[in-house]
């Protein structure tokens, strides 16, 4: 009998096998038996494996009942933190070796040992812990380099402790940050036969299956994280820089300003404008050359379009006016598509019909959206007659007057 493969997937995230499994039943439930449907195991690089083969009969049930099933699958490939049943155990820590002011190419790669310290508060031994994350290498202004998937499986793991474990060597840019990221945790209870061998083959029994905290950095050196919160127009944005790595305490230089010295596990924020900021950051050593970090604090545009008012020329009026009635108060200046100036009226001259675009700039200089007020000018006023012919002495006609421009109604005096 010919048979088709499917598809294959890592069955180390159990979200994935509770997918597949059900749209399995659904069809074993619809009457395939099951040589129709079946799968074998198999392992590679320490991660279990599952093929699923449908014979051609069934080929077409098989993909009409997945599809029903794959928008959950993949977005259940990366659970929330809030799905963790526990947090008996956590990687806290991920390191390369590293020496007081070690210097490279940086133009080269680094070739170094990773360790990872697992904390297991609880008062067993669990004889096996694993974690699938991404290795994320962010350049010196903040922007991503390279990402890579990465995962490990290490035991016994001592109770009541923090344990230091090996995961092996990783190859980076020398002098790029380095980050784990999209990290998941698992575990097995203490039976002294659930080790990493026994899970790559029976990956269900590990408990729990956990989403945790986005990020953790990886010591290689003196480094530091930071929260950059964009500048609005009515208040300064902040970069929060937390010093790591090396020996603290530390001292961190914002451009040639002197430089502020942060403790160990502390952090310095800086109000500052929109722009780009360089930081130089040294630990207890004293460096001759720090490390040098940049960040980007971008303008939020949070102004809102003026309010306005127009006054309309007329004949007896010989301009017009545009008012900015809102904001209005001392550090404004507005323009109606010139030069800014601080009054916030406009006078438009008549003869002249025309839409104009009102802004206002705040005391940082931020421009708000444009406000559209259009001055219409009156057409000049112009006035005609028309009379029938007099026949003879004393006889009358009548005279018709006209008029164009200006503002109807008309009124008008006449005399002969």
């Amino acid at each position: 009998m010919e048979r088709i493969t499917l598809l294959t997937f890592f069955e180390g995230v159990s979200s994935r096998i509770k997918c597949w499994i059900s749209p399995k039943n659904i069809i074993s439930g619809l009457g395939l038996q099951i040589p129709d449907l079946f799968y074998f195991n198999s392992q590679s690089q320490n991660v279990a494996r599952r093929k699923w083969y449908l014979t051609n009969k069934s080929l077409l049930l098989f993909f009409l009942v997945s599809l029903l099933g794959l928008t959950s699958s993949i977005a259940q490939t990366f659970p929330p933190a809030s799905s963790c049943t526990s947090k008996d155990l956590l990687l806290v820590k991920a390191s390369v070796p590293t020496t007081p002011c070690e210097t490279c190419d940086p133009k080269s790669d680094v070739t170094k040992a990773l360790t990872v310290a697992i904390n297991n508060k609880t008062g067993s031994v669990r004889t096996a812990f694993a974690f699938w994350a991404t290795l994320k290498i962010l350049n010196a202004d903040g922007s991503t380099y390279s990402t890579t998937s990465i995962k490990g499986c290490f035991g016994p793991v001592p109770k009541n402790a923090t344990t230091s474990f090996l995961y092996g060597n990783i190859t980076y840019p020398c002098g790029k940050t380095l980050q784990l990221i999209n990290i998941w945790e698992a575990w097995t209870t203490s039976n002294a036969n659930e080790n990493c061998d026994f899970l790559n083959v029976n990956t269900s029994t590990i408990n729990p299956k956990c989403g945790i905290e986005p990020l953790l950095s990886i010591i290689a050196g003196v480094d530091a994280s930071f929260d950059v919160t964009g500048a609005t127009c009515t208040s300064l944005g902040s970069i929060k820089v937390t010093p790591y790595g090396g020996t603290g305490p530390y001292t961190v230089q914002k451009g040639n300003e002197i430089p502020v010295s942060v403790p160990i596990g502390g952090y310095k924020t800086f109000d500052v404008g929109p722009g780009e900021y360089t930081f130089t950051l040294k630990d207890a050593n004293n460096c001759l050359v720090g490390v040098s970090r940049s960040r980007i604090v971008a303008q939020i545009n949070n102004l809102t379009a003026p309010a306005t008012s127009t006054a309309q020329p007329l004949c007896s009026t010989s301009t017009g006016t545009v008012t900015v009635t809102s904001p209005i108060g001392a550090g404004y200046t507005y323009s109606n598509g010139g030069s800014y100036q601080t009054s916030p009226i406009f006078t438009i001259s008549a003869g002249t019909s025309a839409t104009y675009n009102i802004t206002y700039k705040n005391s940082t200089g931020c421009t708000s959206p444009a406000s559209a007020a259009t001055i219409t000018s009156p057409a000049a006023l112009a006035a005609s007659s028309s009379a029938g012919t007099i026949s003879c002495n004393g006889g009358t006609t009548t005279v018709s007057v006209s008029a164009t421009g200006g503002t109807a109604p008309y009124s008008g005096t006449g005399s002969k």
